[in-house]
Order: structure tokens, then sequence, then C-alpha cells
């Protein structure tokens, strides 16, 4: 019996393509480059604590790259010198925003340990030098990119910012500090994976739309109304999630504290207003006690425990 001869594809040689080819150009890092690539101005400009890797474990190389593929221009400000607002004029007046962040870790636990003593070395630096970003980084870099150009959004972001996005205690302080939007000056705070909502940022703004606070009559108008997204308004700082705002630990339903982008319910026509603090039993709690109450204590008295029943549908009496 002849064995049937298995077909055996011949082998090529492999091409082998130049790294050059394959790897992407990096992002511009100065005017030079800026300029090398044919551009006289960018949209976005990252400002980083951290030393600028392209490479998917920094935030600002894979945000970065983000908005390139979709065709925005993109410069990267890594580690500027902020005891002057001079290395934020680089590459000029951005188009869209300035994007900050402390970079990969906190810059205050970047600088010292455990025991408040300051730390022999930078991971996220060149050879490890320190000495390169300042305590509080997202704080210093948004006051700058403000002194720079004013009128240009700054969208803060990172772990640092997006820790202390509400009050906190602060341990280097000891003290609670307040959300850090209030001290940075920034626009918006854009908390947890930002892929997304930089890429709607950025599509927003370049359609017209402001970064201030929403109001009622132009809500369509600002970008503040995305999820994952927190932002300065008044005295309070609302984080906006699922595409609407909600004030953090306020009810929708109290009309003293209502948030600005939402219409104040008000009680109806002759309903009776119940104070602020009001504590006292309800209507509907009140016919719920009149009604059960002495079938259960005659219940409670022979021994027997029983469950009250359904406690029917009352108007809401939060008024």
């Amino acid at each position: 019996m002849q064995q049937r001869k298995q077909h055996r594809p011949q082998k090529t040689a492999r091409q082998h393509v130049p790294l050059d080819v394959l790897a992407p150009q990096p992002l511009p890092m100065s005017a030079d480059e800026m300029h090398a690539r044919g551009w006289d101005a960018v949209d976005v400009v990252f400002v980083t604590g951290d030393a600028y890797v392209d490479h998917p474990s920094f935030a600002m190389a894979v945000l970065g790259r983000v908005l390139e593929s979709q065709g925005y221009r993109v410069a990267i400000l890594s580690q500027p010198d902020w005891k002057s607002c001079d290395a934020w004029r680089t590459f000029g007046r951005p188009r869209l925003f300035f994007a900050v962040s402390a970079g990969n870790m906190d810059s205050m636990i970047n600088h010292y340990t455990a025991n408040r003593k300051v730390r022999n070395d930078d991971a996220y630096s060149p050879d490890g030098k320190i000495g390169l970003r300042p305590d509080r980084a997202t704080l210093a870099y948004c006051q700058r990119a403000r002194e720079a150009y004013k009128g240009v959004p700054v969208i803060a972001g990172g772990v640092e910012a997006s820790l202390r996005r509400f009050a906190h205690y602060d341990y280097w302080s000891d003290k609670v500090r307040r959300p850090i939007i209030f001290d940075a000056k920034a626009d918006l705070i854009v908390f947890g994976m930002g892929e997304r909502t930089i890429a709607e940022i950025a599509r927003r703004l370049a359609a017209g739309q402001t970064a201030r606070a929403p109001q009622p009559a132009r809500r369509r108008l600002s970008i503040g109304c995305q999820r994952g997204t927190s932002q300065r308004r008044g005295h309070r700082t609302a984080e906006l999630r699922g595409g609407r705002a909600r004030q953090a630990g306020l009810r929708r339903d109290d009309p003293h504290h209502a948030p600005r982008d939402e219409p104040v319910q008000r009680p109806p026509a002759g309903a009776t207003v119940r104070p602020r603090g009001d504590r006292s039993e309800s209507a509907g709690a009140a016919a719920v006690r009149a009604r059960d109450g002495p079938r259960l204590r005659r219940a409670r008295s022979r021994g027997v425990r029983i469950r009250p029943t359904a406690t029917p549908e009352y108007p809401p009496t939060t008024w």
C-alpha cells in the first residue's frame, strides 16, 4: 500500500522590515520637531510630570496616540520647568486645550516616603533624577497653563487628579483638603480611564462647545455634561456620570440643593411645604400606624409574630 505524500508548502525567505518603518514617529516634544512635521501649531498639548516614553504603560502616550489617530495634532510637554510659564509657550497657543497630569504616580508619593522622608530617586525620570517635578504637580501645571494662555481650556487628569477630585484627607499636611479642581483652577477633571472621554472632549471643543459650567439655557453648548468628568459649579463639585449630573451627597428631590443644570422641582399648588430638617411623621406613615397598630398590639400580647400589611401607595410627601 502506497503512502500518500504530505504536501508541504515551500519555505519562503522572511522579509525583514526596518524597525523605523514599523514604529510610528514619536509625538513632538519641541518646536523644532513640530515644524519638522510641517505644523505651525498644535491642537492639544499634554503636560506630564513623567519622562515621555512612547509605551502603553504611560497614559500620556496612549491618550496622545488616540487623539493622533483621529486627526488631531498633539504635542508632549514632559517635565517642564514649573518656575515660569515659558515652557508652556513652546508650541504656541493650542487650538483646543491643555491636558495636564502629574504622571503615573501621585507627586507627593513620588517625592516622599510614608515617614515623610525625601526619596533618593524618581522611578519615572531619566536616570532616576529627583527634583524634575514639583509637589502637587497638578496644581502647579494647571496654574502655569492658565498664566501662559488665558482662555485656553485646562483639562486635568491622571491618578493625582482622579483621587483628589472630591474632599479628601491629605496625609502630608494632616488635614482635609477641598477638591483639587478648586485649587488647580482647571476647567474639568477627567477621572478613570480617559481614552473615550478625552476623544469626546476634543470633538466637542472642535465643534465650538465651551468648557464652562453648563447653565440651563446653554447646557448643550458645554463639554461638562458627559461621563467620567467632574466640574466646578459654584461652591460645590458636580460629578457627571451616565450623561447626567448629580450633586455628590445631595438628593435630587430637594429643592434647596437642586443641581444648576436641572429644573428645580416646585411643590404642587395647595401642598403644605415641610420646613427643612422637619423629621415629623408624614401623613402616609401616620395612616399605616393607625391602621395596623391595634392589630399588632393584640398579636404581640398573645405572643404571635405577624407582619404588617403592605404599605399602600401614597403621594410623595417630601415637600
